[in-house]
């Protein structure tokens, strides 16, 4: 499978970039090989991410990342981030990383029924992490997240 440096400093090996570009010039990045999948939502041709998820079709493992900070957190500090859309809720339990990345929170983990229904049904995805929320549109990831759960879907 590419490493996951290439996947996350590499935009350039798109396959797939949603047209849909948000206002702040976000959108959905998709990018697979032979071995697996990732669906981002990030700032195209930087490596700049808000929502990343992984899947290795082989052991159908999915990584969840979303970058975070808070003053007084410490590194391996564990939460539950809820994943919501009109097609239901999806809890994450995640751990607090610090590495080459930067901060964020972190969870490997499989695709569930329910986090699967949360990805590809509604208009937009809520994300609630640590008293914090963050909005953002399903358009554009939906045939990624269609690839995923056909290949890494429980």
């Amino acid at each position: 499978m590419i490493p996951r440096a290439m996947f996350l400093l590499a935009p350039a090996l798109a396959l797939q970039t949603a047209a849909a570009v948000a206002k702040d010039g976000l959108s959905w990045g998709v990018r697979q090989d032979g071995e697996g999948i990732v669906v981002a939502y990030e700032m195209p041709q930087t490596d700049d991410q808000r929502l990343f998820f992984s899947c290795d079709f082989a052991s159908k493992s999915l990584t969840v990342r979303v970058p975070f900070f808070k003053e007084g957190m410490k590194d391996n500090a564990v939460t539950t981030a809820k994943l919501s859309s009109s097609g239901g809720q999806a809890d994450l339990r995640m751990k607090l990383v610090s590495d080459e990345m930067g901060n964020h929170f972190e969870a490997t983990t499989t695709l569930t029924p329910a986090l699967q229904s949360v990805l590809r049904k509604g208009q937009s995805l809520t994300l609630h992490v640590e008293g914090e929320t963050q909005s953002f549109p399903l358009a554009g990831g939906q045939k990624g997240f269609a690839v995923m759960a056909q290949r890494c879907g429980g």
